[in-house]
This record gives structure tokens, sequence and C-alpha cells, in this order.
């Protein structure tokens, strides 16, 4: 494929040929071509590589339409559904950063929230899968951020709940606990600040001690294996996410 060149050569035409060729076989096809769902996300790719090597919002505005696409076409059983939302959550976001528009963070955190729970759904064989641990650690960060522009208690809350969960999903040997323990600090400091709880100030000068012990002990040196953390995720459990007010996308 062609995009396949480009990734190996960076060649702006290898890219615009690709680009241009998948749009021309969207639109040439009808409502509900086999190829809809693929196609879709195949430009969505293409263009978020593009995004990520030259940032335009118009590509940017585009990825996102061809995720939601991409979507329509998903059938709601599809094992590659939840990762769908997440790409289109992540691409929600990268929108926020450039607009700094509040719809479009609650927009990114409305997505984020159904791609967990949709992650956390039993399979048709009954067993229960689950989110990965930095996708739940990216949306904590993004409930704080969204708490800071609304100052809606149900967004800190829910930031603090994941951040503690990551934290227990967290191997003592991956290399970014540090950053994972500080990022639970900051929420909890930011809720005893906003709401004088004494026990978010305890809780936070505890994990205070153990950033520190962390950082002179020198114990984050290597990354926690893919056994460990595919046996702890199993213990998330998205009831401690409370769904309150969360936007939703229409």
């Amino acid at each position: 494929m062609i995009f396949d060149k480009y990734r190996h050569t960076r060649d702006v035409k290898d890219i615009e040929a690709a680009l241009r060729i998948t749009r021309e076989s969207i639109k040439g096809a009808p409502p509900f071509h086999a190829d809809r769902q693929r196609w879709y996300h195949s430009l969505s790719t293409m263009l978020r590589y593009q995004y990520a090597v030259k940032p335009n919002k118009d590509d940017l505005k585009e990825a996102i339409s061809a995720q939601r696409e991409c979507l329509k076409s998903t059938i709601a059983s599809d094992p590659d559904r939840a990762k769908h939302i997440e790409t289109l959550a992540r691409l929600l976001h990268e929108l926020y950063k450039l607009t700094s528009e509040v719809s479009d963070l609650q927009a990114a955190v409305a997505e984020a929230h159904g791609s967990v729970l949709l992650a956390m759904r039993p399979n048709p064989g009954g067993q229960r899968s689950s989110p990965s641990v930095p996708w739940l650690a990216y949306v904590s960060s993004m409930l704080l951020e969204l708490y800071d522009r609304t100052k809606d208690e149900r967004e800190l809350n829910n930031s603090i709940s994941l951040a503690r969960w990551v934290l227990r999903l967290t191997s003592v040997k991956y290399p970014g606990l540090g950053d994972r323990i500080g990022h639970l600090i900051k929420a909890l400091i930011v809720r005893y600040e906003d709401q004088g709880n004494e026990a978010d100030l305890q809780e936070a000068a505890t994990f205070i001690s153990r950033k520190r012990k962390l950082e002179a002990t020198n114990t984050t040196t290597t990354a926690a294996t893919a056994t460990a953390t595919s046996e702890a995720e199993q213990s998330y459990c998205p009831a401690t996410i409370e769904v309150g007010r969360v936007p939703r996308m229409g």
C-alpha cells in the first residue's frame, strides 16, 4: 500500500496519494459497502499521521469526522469498537488543545467514558476484558483538566477514583510509577483546597511519602511485565466511576 510506503519514506507525496485514493474509494462506494469501516479507519489513521508531522486543524477535524463514520459502520459486538472510541476521544482531546473550547474537552471525556465502560463489558464467552492501564491514566488526566474548567465535583471525583485504580494496577517496577503517584497527589490536593476535606490532605501526604521513598530507592527501573499487568487489570471495576452528568455526544 502507498501508506505503508509513506511510513518508510516519509515522502509527503506518498501520503497525499494514499489519502486521495482512500477519499475516492469512500466517495464512490454505496452507503452500506462492506469496506466502509476499513476505509474510514484508514483515512483517520493517515490523517493522524499527517497531523503528527505537520499539525493542521483541518486535518484533525477530518480525522475526527472519519473516526465517527468508522464507528457508525462498526457493529456493537465488534471487539475493536472500544478501541475506535478511544481513538476518537484522543482526537477530540487534541482538538481541545488547539481550540481551548470546553465543549471539545467535554466531548473527549464523554467518548473516553464510553470506551472504558464498553471495554469492561463481558465478551460473547462471558469473560470480562479491561481497558489498558495507560488509557485509564490518560482518562484520569483528562477528567482533572475538565474539572479545572467546569468545577463539577463529579469530574474531580472520577479522576481521583481512576487514579487510585491505576496505581493498584501499576507494577512497582514500572518506570512511570512516580508520575502516576504525582497525578493522584495533585488531584487530592486540588480537592482538599476546594472542599477542605482533611482525609484528602492525609492521603496526599501518604502518597508524597511513598513517592519520595520511590525516588530515593530508585525502584522504577524496569517496565511491568505484560502478564502481571493483565492479571492486575482484572480487578478494575467501572462501578468506581460516577456516571453523573457526563456529557454525551449526539
